[in-house]
């Protein structure tokens, strides 16, 4: 994507992450966030922004989602989007009665129990270049559905993820993974891969790999 809008050789790299080396068995981590292990959980972890992180389209895709709860989990900044996000959260309150939490800035000694907690993460990003959030959601090897953004598509290319066009489309992919095991261990499995690819110290491998290249020459 990016190498694509640049007029001179350029070189790469991947944002990394830490991959997780345990993982919190999913009933466990359901009773620690108050909800029975038998109720699929659907959820966003991450900064809770502005409009640009498209949450809307998360919350509409919700309400088509029977039987499921969604679990919002981050921190916000007091603002100029103050008032739409405690509109936000006043309204997913209403339609999704009952079947709807969110957590707010969460520790990361807790991060694990709330990761662990969901059967698949949604990032409905409005326009991004990269998503550290993203990034942490695959560290901890969720299935995950992201807006068809370049930066995702590239990832979905991999198998890490799989992107969405809408909130119909969302919605009956929603559905797929929360019904489909095999999918959603499959796209278990490519994010674990995916992580890994990228784990910070081949990450720091590939920079020193380039300044020693740039010096040398």
């Amino acid at each position: 994507f990016c190498a694509k809008h640049f007029g001179f050789p350029s070189v790469i790299i991947a944002h990394g992450c830490a991959p997780v080396k345990r993982e919190v068995p999913i009933d466990r981590a359901k009773r620690s966030v108050g909800v029975d292990p038998k109720i699929p959980i659907v959820g966003y972890v991450g900064f809770v922004g502005g409009m640009y992180k498209g949450l809307e389209t998360l919350i509409e895709a919700m309400m088509k989602v029977r039987g499921a709860a969604l679990l919002i989990a981050g921190g916000t900044h007091v603002g100029a989007d103050t008032q739409y996000m405690l509109r936000l959260k006043e309204r997913t309150l209403k339609v999704l009665q009952g079947r709807c939490q969110w957590l707010g800035w969460i520790a990361d000694e807790r991060l694990p129990l709330v990761y662990g907690a969901l059967n698949c993460l949604v990032y409905p990003s409005r326009f991004t270049t990269e998503s550290g959030a993203l990034l942490m959601a695959l560290s901890h090897g969720k299935a995950c559905l992201t807006s068809r953004l370049p930066p995702f598509k590239e990832k979905e290319k991999l198998g890490a993820l799989m992107t969405f066009k809408g909130v119909k489309d969302l919605s009956r992919k929603i559905k797929r993974v929360l019904k489909d095991e095999m999918l959603r261990k499959s796209l278990e499995e490519g994010a674990r891969k995916y992580a890994k690819s990228v784990e910070w110290s081949k990450i720091a491998e590939k920079h020193i790999e380039l300044y020693e290249s740039l010096v040398g020459s």
